[in-house]
């Protein structure tokens, strides 16, 4: 292990923050393929909240943050075999990665009632 970043995300202020600015605040946020899959759901949420927070988490573990050379859309949540999760990087996140020495992202994504909860390990 290389590095890890965790994020914790309160489910309700994504909730409220896509009410107050509509699909836009999603479309910036989340890869075509993250909404298809949380949109598909009957409360989109917690999934979306879980990948907020997974994007979090790696641009942490990777030191970079968001906003600058990484953006939310940098980093994707894929739904793998057996739905577990997988990241897939951008060209400016795998440089990241590799200039970080690591050769994979793991994620662990977790919600509650309330809470979502995402840990990126890099290897």
């Amino acid at each position: 292990m290389i590095s890890v970043g965790v994020d914790l995300v309160e489910i309700g202020r994504i909730a409220a923050a896509h009410r107050r600015r509509g699909d836009g605040f999603l479309r910036r946020l989340f890869t075509e393929e993250e909404l298809a899959h949380c949109l598909g759901k009957k409360d989109p949420y917690p999934s979306l909240a879980a990948r907020f927070a997974a994007k979090e988490a790696v641009a942490k573990a990777l030191g970079t943050g968001l906003g600058g050379r990484l953006t939310f859309r940098s980093i994707g949540v894929r739904s793998g075999a057996g739905g577990v999760p997988r990241i897939v990087l951008d060209a400016a996140g795998e440089r990241a990665l590799e200039e970080l020495g690591g050769r994979r992202v793991l994620i662990s994504l977790a919600h509650c009632r309330d809470h979502a909860l995402a840990q990126a390990l890099i290897c």
